[in-house]
């Protein structure tokens, strides 16, 4: 018996059976997968804001208490009528305090006039007028005391020479201005240091106060 070798040819597909364009090879595309080395996107929220989260404005503005009667005001320094009523109270006390304060001032006013004294009459003797009135006369009157220490303490001049003009009114002004500065300097010493240990005293008795207090 021989061995037969049967070649099977391909089928010819007729063209006529084939469509008149050749359909072009349809490939799906894959969805995008995340970028697993890419790190997510950060998005940024923003509040908004709403009504309910602010006070209102009105009838009490922000940082105002309007309870217990008195004004209390957070951010300033205003106070409520409960300070103020206090500050009334303590004013007798703090009476004698400023007239202290004030007592260099008079003081330095009271030498300043004396030397305006002092200097109208220099000038009063320079221009002597004929007639002398009410005012000229209580001028020469009143210097005349001031001039007093300086006629006692030092020696009589010439009348010839110094007629009209006074070197001790002169010197006389010279003079009460040193005392004055001298005399101011040392009443402010003494009253901040006698207002200083006032102050003191009072820090330590009312420190004793809230001891017992506690006590």
């Amino acid at each position: 018996m021989g061995l037969r070798f049967v070649l099977h040819k391909p089928e010819k597909i007729d063209e006529h059976d084939l469509p008149t364009e050749p359909l072009p090879d349809l490939v799906f595309a894959q969805p995008d997968q995340p970028d697993r080395d890419k790190l997510p996107d950060q998005h940024t929220t923003v509040s908004i804001p709403s009504s309910t989260n602010n006070p209102a404005f009105y009838p009490a503005l922000p940082g105002m208490s309007t309870g217990g009667g008195a004004l209390q005001v957070e951010a300033g320094k205003i106070k409520g009528p409960g300070s103020l009523f206090r500050q009334l109270r303590m004013w007798p006390q703090l009476l004698p305090m400023f007239a202290l304060r004030l007592l260099p001032l008079g003081v330095g006013l009271c030498f300043v006039g004396l030397q305006l004294l002092l200097l109208l009459r220099f000038g009063l003797k320079i221009w002597s007028p004929t007639q002398e009135t009410t005012w000229m006369n209580a001028v020469y009157v009143s210097s005349d005391l001031a001039l007093l220490p300086f006629h006692l303490l030092l020696p009589p001049l010439q009348q010839e020479v110094f007629t009209r003009i006074e070197p001790y009114t002169l010197l006389a002004v010279i003079i009460y201005g040193l005392c004055s500065r001298m005399f101011v300097h040392l009443l402010k010493i003494i009253v901040s240091a006698y207002l200083a240990a006032g102050t003191r005293a009072e820090a330590d008795i009312h420190a004793s106060k809230l001891a017992s207090r506690t006590d």
